[in-house]
């Protein structure tokens, strides 16, 4: 994810003709980054998850 010109995060489409290999690579990787922000925005959730430590 970038940010765009006007400082905001750009949305994240993969092209109509993307592969299902690079679905599930973009999948992979929202997945993780949606992880990232849990455990920064609520670390207790997250531990209560079973996410992390």
């Amino acid at each position: 994810m970038g940010r765009n010109a006007s400082g905001g995060i750009e949305r994240l489409t993969p092209p109509d003709t993307a592969s299902a290999p690079e679905l599930l690579l973009l999948n992979r990787l929202l997945i993780r980054k949606l992880g990232e922000v849990a455990r920064v925005l609520d670390p207790e959730v997250y531990r209560d998850l079973g996410l992390g430590e």
